[in-house]
């Protein structure tokens, strides 16, 4: 029997008032059984775990072991393209938190259906993605946010961070108003002419299998998917099995 260590992540258990972990390295080990030691004294806790899809062997051994399938992820790349042409009359500048005041609640209708954190319920998954974007304004959690303005009310946004000559898209959302008029587009192509500023070589971004609304728009702007990862869930405590 193998023992996996886990690691406790402070800032998500403390912000989703659950202990949470990641198991340290995934494994390739077949037809050998699986065990996690989970410290005794906490009354709630969820181990997860983000495995590639071609790695049966130990997909199987974490459903034998209680894991449970919770939502894929796709990463997508492309490379940086020369100039995209943007018509001169759109608005695209850097966010400022205020310009939030007005969606403080529309972040769960942004992401909420596709989100692996659903299970934490709608009030605290809007939270947790109005404070990624107000984190990424300031700097704390990506590297900024762009948003695209109609009449200066801001639209749609877009986080990212650079890395090693690679622009990480973090966020793109638009308001449920502003929805149908191509902005998610032209924010790609924004980005891309500032990571060809910034000296960037690729452009990465992910997420969730069932988005396919995302997945076809950043196909449709250059976009291949790069790779294709499951993640599993194991939930113990109080009332936590009853929510996979």
């Amino acid at each position: 029997m193998r023992i996996l260590e886990i690691e406790k992540i402070d800032w998500d258990s403390k912000f989703w008032g659950v202990d949470i972990y990641n198991i340290k390295k995934e494994t390739n080990m077949i037809n050998s059984e699986i065990n996690i030691e989970v410290p005794q004294n906490i009354s709630s806790y969820l181990i997860q775990e983000l495995v590639s899809v071609d790695n049966i062997g130990y997909i199987n051994q974490l459903e034998a072991s209680g894991f449970r399938f919770v939502e894929s992820k796709i990463n997508l790349a492309k490379k940086v393209q020369d100039v995209l042409s943007i018509p001169e009359n759109i608005v695209i500048k850097a966010v400022k938190t205020e310009d939030l005041n007005n969606y403080k609640n529309e972040f769960f209708d942004l992401y909420g259906e596709v989100s692996r954190f659903s299970i934490f319920g709608e009030s605290k998954v809007n939270q947790f993605y109005y404070r990624w974007v107000i984190e990424s304004i300031n700097g704390n959690l990506d590297d900024g946010c762009f948003g695209y303005y109609f009449e200066d009310e801001l639209a749609g946004f877009i986080t990212y961070r650079i890395i090693n000559k690679k622009l990480i898209i973090g966020l793109v959302g638009v308001f449920y108003k502003f929805q149908g008029r191509r902005i998610s587009q032209h924010l790609l192509k924004y980005i891309n002419n500032y990571a060809l500023e910034n000296s960037c070589e690729g452009i990465c971004i992910s997420t969730q299998g069932k988005n396919t609304r995302a997945i076809n728009a950043y196909i449709k702007s250059g976009f291949y998917i790069e790779e294709i990862k499951n993640w599993y869930y194991l939930l113990g405590g109080q009332d936590q099995n009853d929510k996979l």
